[in-house]
This record gives structure tokens, sequence and C-alpha cells, in this order.
């Protein structure tokens, strides 16, 4: 069926298979950003700046699987 930018839906194998690494990838390290800056994880302290940006940066890894594994809307 083709959406109202005249393509189709058949390429959602794709959009996962090259979304899905960059969810991931953006999850972890946001995630391993967030637990180091409070001092969770052992190691160096990020700066204040990778502080605040690493838990939005995670938060937006979960936002994007969630957009790739909804169903299509018709």
């Amino acid at each position: 069926m083709d959406d109202r930018y005249g393509g189709n839906h058949s390429n959602r194998t794709a959009k996962l298979v090259i979304g899905l690494p960059i969810a991931l990838a953006m999850f972890v390290i946001g995630g391993l950003l967030t637990l180091r800056s409070w001092g969770v994880l052992d190691g160096p302290e990020p700066s204040s700046f990778v502080a605040a940006v690493a838990p939005a940066l995670a938060g937006l890894g979960v936002a994007l699987a969630w957009v790739l594994f909804r169903p299509a809307q018709h």
C-alpha cells in the first residue's frame, strides 16, 4: 500500500536493520554515561555537559526503538 509520500511499507525490515542498532547504541552509551556520572560505575567522571545530555540520549534511544516497533499507521 502506498503512503502519502509515494512509498510503500515493504521496507520495514530495512528500517529495523538500520535503526535498531542505532537505538541500542544510543541507549547503552547514554545509560553507561548516566551511571558513570551518578557514581555507580567506576571510571573518570564525565563533564557536566555529558552528565546532563546522557539521560536524554538514553531516552531518545528508547523512543527510537518504540517508533521502529510500533505497528504501521494506516
